[in-house]
């Protein structure tokens, strides 16, 4: 493994569990850094897959628009999720 990977990986980590930790002492913020660095793992561990199967570092004409059309589906789905729960924690607030 190389230096950057190790160094990324072990951010999202700190990251992730520092949110954990601030979520069992029932911090305002836990839940929001635990979010975040689950999704900082999630999104690096998504990269390195990618690398290790050569899906990155070719030219552009050898990869065609696979890339783009990923990212494309990446981007859409990130943001049904986001307006769902979005939607779904205004219920919630609505209803109290």
């Amino acid at each position: 493994m190389q230096t950057p990977i190790i160094a990324t990986l072990i951010f999202s980590i700190v990251i992730l569990v520092i949110g954990v930790i601030l979520t069992l002492l029932k911090k305002p913020v836990g839940k929001a850094v635990t979010v975040m660095g689950a999704g900082l793992l999630i999104t690096f561990l998504f990269y390195y897959a990618f690398v290790a199967a050569g899906v990155y570092g070719k030219p552009p004409e050898k990869i065609g628009y696979a890339l783009n059309i990923l990212g494309l589906i990446v981007l859409v789905v990130g943001a049904g999720l986001a307006i769902h729960v979005i939607k779904k924690i205004r219920l919630k607030e609505v209803t109290k």
